[in-house]
């Protein structure tokens, strides 16, 4: 592993940048410029930092005049060892973490334990303060947060107002479910951006989630890093220069045709496509010099009236906006600039940017700015994209097939992330990566086994054994499977006490295809809690 190393590195010496070295490099400008001295910095919403996010925070700790750092950590075990299976041992470890840290670039620091806001002394039996203020008008959801890790909790006397436990079908059934209750609670006062929908991985629901919100007219922010292969431009582009790998074949050119760039109602291109496929026109015909003469068969449904002289001046404009690129021929080896000169030259000549200004307009006027920096984002990627193609082929000679691969695996790299716009919306995303705001009402969707908490794998090159022993010696990588597992019970807390007035949880009895599921170890939990929760399925 030490000889790849060194091999990787030396490979990318003064060449590239790999993209997991970045915090390191701004470590290092962070040191040398100082541009944040005598700044305030607040750090707020982290569980844990990486090795090199310590290193950002080393360099940026003595520059502020002032640091302050929120961490999620009962008090009382501030001074406690980490015990591994504790509730509060990702904060507690970051927590000791930043005082060595502190201590080390001999900086003053101050511990300060925040009560709950307003709270005042009272006991509930075990010592304890009375509950956070946002809980107070629901004694079910602040006995959830007090007794959540307690591995004996007490139960809840009476009925627990602001819950609801839901078993469901499937994972259909159940957005649908959580769907008729936003309503409801739309209805009763509540806004849409008081309420969230949170899961442990949005991939298990994310189909399901925008087919049933939409369908209901729910409007929502999907909180994900959304690929660029899905948007139009990206298909346009790979399906360009698979008009030029398959030869203008008619599925790689009406691929490229339905991308919505082409200056042609969809109408036109769908009778183009019925005229070619009843005539069964073939890949050298495209770019023949004779008119298209081909009689449409009788019953093909495609000509409307329109004679052959219609579609063949369809396909003359398509061949001249296609320009340099539809000239190549298949197999032929160009330089890596020289590619990416015909393919800017087509999108030039169908003005894509233009285009994607003018769908920026209309989504923001249509009240989805998501959408529009949507667009924004994937037209400075596809720049970007260019830029670094052109570095990295040098004077190779690519085949079109080869520079396709490199451009869809450039494209499978860029990921969209969007800010969520401050609008009436129910914010959808998962509990690891969200930031939820201050909720009225949360829905704790896929609490099955397997799902959350998440069934964990080793990954990488080393595994978990090896992991240990690297850290006993004092190299530090990214945590074990089994740290991770621990870890997971702290997600469970965040998820279960987002809410301060109304909590769904549910599970599904099946899968999607019919697979028996079971109920997550926390569904047993929060029965423990509540014995008088009535299941809704």
């Amino acid at each position: 592993l030490v000889l790849l190393w060194r091999s990787y590195e030396a490979f990318l010496a003064n060449r590239y940048t790999d993209p997991d070295t970045l915090l390191d490099l701004a470590a290092q400008r962070l040191e040398e410029s100082r541009p944040y001295a005598g700044a305030l910095l607040w750090i707020d919403g982290f569980a844990g930092f990486t090795p090199q996010e310590y290193r950002v925070l080393a360099a940026l700790f003595p520059q502020a005049r002032e640091v302050t750092v929120a961490l999620c950590l009962d008090g009382e075990e501030v001074a406690l060892p980490a015990v591994e299976a504790s509730l509060f041992a990702p904060t507690q470890e970051t927590y000791a973490r930043l005082r060595e840290l502190a201590d080390r670039l001999k900086l003053e620091w101050e511990e300060v334990r925040l009560p709950a806001p307003g709270a005042s002394p009272g006991s509930d039996g075990r010592g304890k303060k009375a509950p956070p203020p946002r809980f107070r008008e629901k004694a079910a959801l602040a006995h959830l947060e007090r007794e959540f890790a307690r591995p004996r909790p007490r139960a809840f006397p009476g009925e627990p107002e602001g819950l609801c436990l839901v078993a469901a079908p499937d994972p259909w059934a159940e957005v649908a479910g959580a769907a008729a209750m936003l309503q409801r609670l739309a209805r009763n006062g509540y806004r849409y951006r008081e309420m969230a929908i949170i899961v442990r991985q949005l991939a298990d629901y994310r189909p399901v989630l925008e087919l049933v919100l939409r369908a209901h007219g729910i409007p929502y922010f999907l909180d994900a890093r959304r690929s660029a292969l899905a948007h139009p431009l990206a298909r346009l582009l790979l399906a360009a220069l698979e008009v030029v790998t398959e030869g203008w074949s008619a599925e790689a050119v009406f691929r490229c045709l339905k991308t919505d760039f082409w200056p042609f109602p969809r109408d036109a291109i769908d009778r183009l496509e019925n005229y070619v496929l009843a005539c069964g026109i073939k890949g050298k015909d495209w770019r023949r010099e004779e008119p298209w003469a081909f009689p449409a068969p009788p019953g093909a449904g495609c000509a409307c009236g329109a004679k052959p002289a219609y579609f063949d001046g369809l396909r003359r404009q398509i061949v001249r906006l296609f320009g340099p690129l539809g000239e190549i021929k298949p197999g032929a080896r160009l330089a890596g600039r020289a590619w990416l000169t015909a393919l800017w030259q087509l999108l030039e000549n169908l003005q894509a940017a233009a285009t994607l200004e003018r769908w920026q307009e209309e989504a923001t006027a249509q009240g989805a700015p998501d959408l529009a920096e949507e667009h924004g984002q994937v037209w400075q990627g596809v720049l970007r994209l260019s830029e670094e193609l052109v570095e990295v082929l040098g004077e190779e000679l690519p085949t079109a097939e080869e520079f396709a691969a490199l451009v869809r695996s450039g494209l499978e790299g860029l990921s969209l992330g969007l800010i969520p716009p401050s609008l009436d919306q129910v914010l959808v995303g998962e509990v690891e990566r969200s930031r939820q705001p201050e909720l009225r009402a949360a829905f704790v969707l896929g609490v099955n086994e397997g799902l959350f908490p998440a069934r964990l794998s080793e990954e990488g090159l080393f595994g978990d054994a090896e992991r240990e022993t690297l850290s006993a010696y004092g190299v530090e990588l990214a945590p074990s499977c089994r740290r991770r597992l621990f870890a997971e019970e702290f997600l469970a807390y965040i998820a279960f006490t987002r809410a301060r007035h109304f909590l769904w949880v549910s599970y599904t009895l099946a899968d999607a295809a019919g697979r028996p599921r079971r109920p997550s170890p926390l569904i047993a939990r929060l029965r423990r809690h509540f014995p008088a929760l009535a299941e809704t399925t």
